[in-house]
């Protein structure tokens, strides 16, 4: 695998797909971790009418975080945030994450750079973490400065970064460091009882994990699109293994809008291992947006490798059924 800055292979209009699917994973590692209930998950909404908000964890009534988007204008591109609200204080913004701070350094690694903390319950926080200072001269941050240049972040962020959270680590120790991260705001804020709030590690769980990274791993590959239709709405995107017996490695695995990867799944469409190609069973015939995606090539992953496993795709086409039945819809 070429170790390739894949951030600066997304397309503009696609990045933010990106980073809208991480703020989901962040919110759901928080959401297991600290055991948030439905109950206190709220979805959708704005705050103030100006921030479009994804997702709420109301921690008790005046204490929530939340995720959200910061309104677009033409000046400045779309930004995401995590953001911890106490709507007793006269600037309800006790603590802000810009998700527009973190960038991946190659297709499985991340840094995640902090703003100087303004408040002292935060400044606090920082030295309880011993968060490491920003190295300006590293090969490391002049990467990340160039990384978030070609995203169109402004530059002049730049000039608040102080902190290190994470710095070329996997998707699995940012998410410990997130969580720690946040189990201290809640406490220094005052949103929950010290004693009460217990990471527990037991709902973290592996493989759900593997799964955040996998899908986010793909996202960055395919430029967050789906490799048949190359829709990149974020909430119907999906990330397939192509073989159930295969693990999480990218050679298995793409990313399907969720009705194909229904049909995926149930082997009404196929991939031909050899010229990648789709192929759709006949008992599509009468659905026309599914019959004419026949003989359409997948779309060429980022690092234009495409080296998805041919065993594991031939295992898929084989278990459809593909060979030999002539009333299969395929390319001539």
């Amino acid at each position: 695998m070429k170790n390739l800055n894949l951030m600066k292979g997304l397309k503009m209009e696609n990045y933010h797909a990106f980073y809208k699917n991480l703020g989901y994973e962040l919110m759901n590692e928080i959401t297991q971790a600290f055991g948030f209930t439905d109950q206190q998950i709220e979805r959708g909404g704005y705050y103030e009418n100006r921030e479009k908000v994804y997702l709420t964890i109301k921690i008790e009534e005046n204490y929530s975080i939340k995720f959200l988007e910061w309104r677009d204008t033409p000046e400045v591109p779309r930004r995401f945030y995590i953001i911890f609200f106490n709507e007793n204080e006269p600037r309800p913004y006790v603590f802000q994450l810009d998700l527009s701070l973190l960038v991946t350094n190659d297709v499985s690694s991340f840094l995640w750079y902090l703003n100087r903390p303004t408040k002292a319950e935060n400044i606090e926080v920082f030295k309880w973490l011993h968060l490491s200072p920003v190295d300006r001269e590293t090969a490391n941050y002049k990467n990340y400065c160039e990384l978030r240049q070609q995203l169109n972040f402004v530059h002049q962020d730049e000039k608040l970064i102080s902190k290190v959270l994470v710095e070329n680590k996997k998707w699995d120790c940012l998410c410990d460091s997130f969580i720690e991260l946040t189990k201290a705001m809640l406490e220094k804020h005052g949103m929950v009882n010290k004693n009460e709030l217990v990471i527990n590690h037991s709902q973290v769980g592996k493989e759900r994990r593997d799964q955040a990274d996998f899908r986010l791993r793909l996202l960055r590959l395919y430029d967050c699109q789906c490799v048949i239709t190359g829709e990149t709405t974020p909430e119907v995107i999906e990330a397939v293994r192509i073989s159930k017996a295969g693990g999480f490695e990218l050679e298995n695995g793409i990313l399907l809008r969720s009705d194909l990867r229904r049909l995926f799944d149930a082997n009404l469409i196929a991939i031909n291992p050899d010229t990648k190609k789709i192929a759709v069973s006949p008992q599509l015939r009468s659905r026309t947006e599914y019959k004419d995606l026949k003989g359409k090539h997948i779309i060429e992953r980022q690092d234009n490798d495409n080296e998805l496993d041919s065993d594991y795709l031939q295992e898929r086409w084989d278990a459809a059924g593909v060979t030999g039945a002539e009333n299969w819809l395929t390319s001539s």
